[in-house]
This record gives structure tokens, C-alpha cells and sequence, in this order.
């Protein structure tokens, strides 16, 4: 059905099952490759992610500022644009590190480090 209205099937999200039964508390998760976003955990695993493929997602409604300083979060790396919003999806601050940008010209030597005290 998506390819007959245009998208292919690599532009699409799975979709939950509308026999699935699934929490109804907003709780959002992005998934994948492509940040698919399910309403909860529960309807994520229902469209056949799991926990691993999935980090928490700032709920709508919810303000943050529009900079772009990126983070990543918690034990999967979760990429957020700024800590701003990483905590409006949960995480605290000790629980970041700054990312490096996408556009960011980097060298390909492999010298290793850490930063922060985490």
C-alpha cells in the first residue's frame, strides 16, 4: 500500500497491529534507524522493536530550546540536539555526554579518549 501511494518501503515506519493489545499511556519511544515514533514502549514492541532499538522521545506539548549543542544519553547512546531536550525525554545531565556534530570535520586517527567525570 505504501508503494502504491508513492513511498517506498526504506521511507516507511512499521506499523502496530490493530489487534495488538498495548498500554495507553504516552510515553514516547523513537525507533530504529529511522526514529520511528510510537506512543509507548508497548506499542513499540507490538510493531516489533524492543527495548535496544528504542530511546525515550520528548513527550508533545513539552518545551525545549531550539539550539543545537548534541548529546547522547544513557547505556544506547540515545542522540538528542541539546540537553535541553535529552532532559525533557528523561535523562539527567550525568547521564550525557556531548556528541560530536554530523557536519563536524573530524580526522580519521584512532586516539581514543574520555571526558567528564561519568
Amino acid at each position: 500500500e505504501a508503494e502504491a501511494a508513492g513511498y517506498a518501503s526504506k521511507q516507511c515506519c512499521r506499523a502496530v497491529p490493530e489487534d495488538a493489545a498495548v498500554t495507553m499511556n504516552y510515553e514516547p519511544v523513537t525507533c530504529g534507524a529511522k526514529s520511528c515514533l510510537y506512543d509507548n514502549q508497548s506499542a513499540a514492541d507490538a510493531a516489533g522493536y524492543t527495548s535496544d532499538d528504542c530511546c525515550n522521545a520528548v513527550p508533545d506539548g513539552v518545551s525545549v530550546t531550539t539550539d543545537y549543542a548534541p548529546v547522547t544519553c544513557g547505556a544506547k547512546s540515545c542522540l538528542y540536539n541539546n540537553p535541553s531536550e535529552a532532559e525533557a525525554a528523561g535523562y539527567a545531565s550525568k547521564q550525557c555526554c556531548r556528541a560530536v556534530p554530523e557536519d563536524a570535520a573530524v580526522t580519521m586517527n584512532y586516539e581514543p579518549v574520555t571526558c567528564g567525570a561519568k
